[in-house]
């Protein structure tokens, strides 16, 4: 029996209906997200700068899955610092706002004014001005920041993988592998140091032991959890969790099988990869 076709004008409408709600719906949350933005900031005309401050803080908690909100967040510190610049720590939050943005030399200007302004600043500022000039390529910059911030914090495992990111960067692998060796000895089943651990002996040209490093990781990144992934990235909207941690894993995937080929062409007759 033939198949019964759809009269193609049929479909022609359909489409047209669909785009045109598509598009009726980006309005809606457009808008929405516009008033929402707009009541946060005649909330904020009430507030002191500390309570700006304060209300700002609660919307950039990555463990604040029901209130995270970027643009929130930025509304009441923006609100603060038109009431007073003195606020502690609150050029170090809009610097964590703009480097999540994408907007580095902004970050970078702001990062630089809360260390100028504050005679106490926190270790995290010397983090978060590591991560920033690592993005815009400053890696010389970013591995003193890391230097001054792990003399406060020296066996903080994300601190180690983010510097051992950047020596890897500055052609320093290493460098790298000692660092993430160190990293390990206290945290031996972080995922992330396993897989810099990985890249960096490969960089120096030690094909199994990166082989090695790299099946560890895929291992653990299997293991990952939301909670795991918000812990990791504190300022990122916990509502991609998921999807950050399917592309780690992607990630770790794609290093396996590339240190495995090496491994391969190098005549080394390790077990097989359980995952290719």
């Amino acid at each position: 029996m033939q198949k019964l076709q759809r009269p193609r004008h049929v479909d022609r409408v359909l489409v047209a209906v669909l785009v045109v709600l598509a598009g009726a719906a980006s309005l809606f949350f457009s808008a929405t997200r516009m008033g929402v933005v707009a009541g946060d900031y005649m909330v904020s005309l009430l507030l002191t700068p500390q309570d700006s401050y304060a209300r700002g803080t609660y919307y950039f908690d990555a463990a604040n899955s029901s209130g995270y909100g970027l643009d929130r967040a930025a509304t009441f510190f923006e609100s603060a610092l038109s009431k007073d610049v003195t606020t502690p720590y609150l050029y170090h939050q809009m610097a964590r706002v703009a480097f999540l943005r994408g907007d580095f030399e902004t970050a970078r200007a702001l990062i630089a004014l809360e260390l100028q302004r504050n005679a106490q600043p926190s270790p995290s500022s010397f983090y978060i001005s590591a991560l920033i000039d690592a993005y815009r390529g400053d890696y010389a910059s970013s591995s003193d920041f890391y230097e001054k911030y792990l003399v406060y914090d020296p066996h903080n495992w994300a601190a180690i993988n983010d510097y051992a990111w950047v020596l890897l960067k500055a052609g320093k692998a290493r460098e790298a592998a000692v660092l993430t060796a160190r990293g390990l000895e206290e945290n031996p089943s972080s995922p992330w140091l396993l897989n810099t651990a990985a890249i960096s002996l490969y960089e120096i040209g030690d094909i199994e032991g990166a082989r090695m490093m790299a099946r560890l990781a895929v291992e653990e990144s299997q293991r990952l959890e939301a909670r795991d992934w918000t812990r990791a990235y504190p300022g990122n909207d916990p509502l991609i969790a998921a999807e950050g941690i399917d592309s780690f894993r992607s990630s770790v995937i794609h290093n396996m099988h590339m240190i495995g080929s090496a491994a391969q062409a190098a005549g080394y007759n390790g077990s097989k990869d359980t995952h290719e």
